[in-house]
């Protein structure tokens, strides 16, 4: 079964900067009500990582087993020449995944930034391809591992989570997220811009109405 992973919200509201409605400008600061939370939790509760310029990319098992490697919008197809990336990665992961059988991912769906050459502004983070972990999703449950779940059982598989980084602002006010975006490097290559950030509750694991958000340097209109 193929489960889309949830569209993520903004950390403010996005209004359009342009005529034409191809560029978003979130300086006024409006909270959205999906994001809200988010701006009342205190920072030490929050988890900021990196938003990845790459591919959404999922791995799903089912009894211990991989049974699809999946892009944002379907499954992925060996005969499709577009999804090569998908599996050259994906397969590689997969069979550690089964060989390890970790009884905590016998029926999730692993979710993460397939970044690297070829894809987006991706080899200015590494030489080769590589799938970064972001989400893990819990089919029985139905919900979402904590964070700090994530990042244990990445570690468990041998892979990255998405990298952690430190918010050094008093606060969510839209002057501060605005600077530190901005001023913002890769921590994988300080020569290259960050493309933004992630801010998650860290015990969030309810599938909808999630408290997390992305912002990211384009999303400001003088940049």
């Amino acid at each position: 079964m193929f489960r889309k992973y949830p569209e993520m919200k903004t950390l403010f509201k996005l209004i359009p900067s342009d005529t034409k409605g191809k560029k978003w400008d979130a300086t006024s600061g409006e909270i959205l009500p999906e994001t809200a939370p988010l701006h009342f939790l205190p920072l030490e509760d929050l988890v900021f990582t990196e938003k990845i310029d790459g591919t959404n990319m999922g791995i799903r098992i089912s009894d211990g087993l991989v049974t699809h490697i999946q892009k944002r919008e379907h499954i992925c197809s060996r005969e499709d020449n577009s999804d090569k990336f998908y599996f050259e990665v994906g397969d590689i992961i997969s069979r550690e995944i089964e060989n390890k059988g970790i009884s905590q991912l016998r029926d999730v769906i692993i979710y993460g930034e397939l970044c690297g050459p070829k894809i987006q502004k991706g080899g200015n983070y590494f030489d080769d391809r590589k799938f970064i972990i972001f989400d893990i999703f819990d089919e029985k449950t139905d919900r979402f591992f904590t964070w700090d779940a994530v990042t244990h059982f990445a570690k468990e598989l041998g892979l990255e989570s998405a990298p952690e980084v430190i918010y050094d602002k008093s606060d969510l006010q839209v002057e501060n997220v605005k600077e530190f975006i901005l001023a913002q490097k890769s921590v994988y290559n300080e020569n290259f811009g960050a493309e933004g950030l992630v801010i998650r509750y860290r015990k969030d694991t309810l599938p909808h109405r999630r408290w997390m958000a992305k912002i990211r340097k384009k999303d400001f209109r003088d940049n």
